[in-house]
């Protein structure tokens, strides 16, 4: 017998636009496979700004946010997903 429990999703989820949330959200958590979620790195693209040579580094001192992506693998090990929660939307 199973100790897995599967979420099933409630009718707010059950709408064509709720329906990416709850494909990364089940990704990032993995319902009733397993505790280590499928994907939690974040990649970040940027356009620099304002930067600054600071010896043999380069000082980023101002960027432009472009993009943050789910990946299996993040280049910094800290970039990682650490809460998810699905909101419903307020109807006006």
């Amino acid at each position: 017998m199973s100790t897995e429990t599967t979420t099933r999703p409630s009718a707010d989820e059950q709408t064509p636009d709720a329906a990416p949330a709850v494909e990364v959200r089940d990704l990032v958590k993995r319902y009733g496979r397993s505790t280590t979620p499928a994907v939690d790195g974040l990649s970040f693209g940027y356009r620099v700004m304002d930067a600054a040579k600071c010896g043999t580094l380069r000082e980023l001192r101002r960027l432009q946010l472009v993009e943050v992506s789910l990946v299996a693998d993040p280049m910094q090990p800290g970039a990682r997903v650490h809460a998810v929660e699905l909101k419903k939307e307020k109807q006006t």
